[in-house]
């Protein structure tokens, strides 16, 4: 039941990332918000292969996903981690990331979304997998953002 139930979730992930945003391109604020929150994900394309990783000031947790076994585990991050994370993507100018769409049959890869509110809920997310690729000119920026993403994924993953 757990399977299908983060099966369902990443479908929902997927195809919410087919919303065009409006007029009003959210941007980061300098100051993290207090309801903040990460989502990444890595793929193997059509492969039941996955991490989905959810980061929040209150509770975090990692979804590793393999063939028909599911380990999840749940940590707190420290403010210092989250707000350092907060700036890499300040730094690398995430919300200005742009991706160019390409027809490709298989392509496992990486989605990120920030998500927050204040006033209004704003979401901003970017994908380097299935059709979605980094341009060139941000791959270098993207890798900056991914890298240290996966340090986390690779760190709780051994506890």
């Amino acid at each position: 039941m757990i399977q299908i139930n983060i099966i369902l979730y990443i479908i929902l992930f997927i195809f919410s990332s087919c919303i065009i945003p409006g007029e009003d391109h959210p941007t980061i604020r300098e100051s993290l918000p207090d309801n903040f929150k990460i989502h990444y994900m890595r793929h193997s394309g059509m492969l039941p292969d996955y991490e989905n990783m959810i980061l929040t000031r209150d509770s975090c947790v990692i979804y590793y996903v393999t063939d028909k076994r599911v380990d999840t585990v749940k940590f707190n991050l420290p403010e210092k981690k989250l707000k350092n994370l907060y700036d890499l993507f300040i730094e690398n100018e995430f919300s200005k990331i742009e991706t160019m769409i390409e027809e490709v049959y298989d392509r496992g890869g990486v989605t990120i979304s920030l998500s927050w509110k204040n006033g209004r809920s704003k979401k901003i997310e970017k994908s380097n997998s299935g059709r979605s690729f980094v341009t060139d000119k941000w791959i270098g920026r993207w890798n900056n953002i991914v890298s240290e993403l996966e340090k986390l994924v690779t760190e709780y993953e051994k506890k």
